[in-house]
């Protein structure tokens, strides 16, 4: 298939998936989610990581899911689910962008990060592509799927994007997760606890990307 008619059908994709998220997104919540797929009950937990593995490419963002993953299952099971879900998810995004739609990919990125990240990521493979990619799976602001189609353009294997974004996820995901959990006893001190923990979450990601990933450094 050529390039250009590779361009066409994700521009098409893309297009279908904007509309839908305007018009889904105010009943896309960790609610919501979880009503939709409590009533699977024993293969609940293989539909949350199904969906975990396709929404967050197109509509949902990922920490709506780890906060359903929360309300379903609880921190501990729904922390691992949501970290399988996560792992599949990276692995579609990262070969899009390395195999499959690779010249359509390089468009969406090169709209979204600037030349001093694009410059980084043609090294990516040494130990600052590394530490750029936990950062930025450690700060729940930035948006995991730009960070995977980066990474697959980029020249870090998949062996190591893997581990970087594991390293850095789980940090990420265990506070929205246990968030998730936590609104089940909204107001009680437990919920407020976990509101403080992914606040400091922020600030610490938010200084570390200042710090390290910061222009010109």
């Amino acid at each position: 298939m050529k390039d250009k008619t590779k361009l066409i059908i994700v521009i098409c994709a893309l297009g279908c998936c904007g509309i839908a998220y305007f018009r889904l997104m105010p009943y896309l919540t960790a609610e919501n989610i979880q009503k939709v797929i409590s009533p699977f009950g024993i293969f609940a937990p293989v539909m949350y990581v199904l969906a975990f593995s396709v929404l967050p490419i197109f509509i949902i963002p990922a920490s709506i899911m780890d906060m359903a993953g929360g309300l379903l299952f609880g921190l501990i099971k729904g922390s691992i689910l949501a970290i399988v879900g996560s792992m599949i998810n990276y692995t579609i995004c990262f070969w899009a962008a390395r195999k499959f739609l690779r010249s359509s990919v390089q468009n969406i990125v090169d709209e979204k990060l600037s030349d001093d990240w694009k410059r980084r990521l043609e090294h990516a493979d040494g130990k600052e592509g590394m530490l750029i990619l936990v950062v930025s799976r450690l700060m729940p602001l930035i948006p995991t799927t730009i960070i995977s189609y980066a990474f697959g353009l980029s020249t870090m294997s998949y062996g190591k994007f893997m581990l970087g974004s594991i390293v850095g996820l789980i940090p990420n995901l265990m506070a929205f997760t246990n968030l998730g959990e936590k609104a089940l006893v909204f107001g009680t001190p437990e919920f407020w606890v976990a509101v403080a923990l992914l606040a400091a979450l922020i600030v610490v990601g938010g200084i570390l990307v200042k710090k390290y990933l910061g222009k010109g450094k």
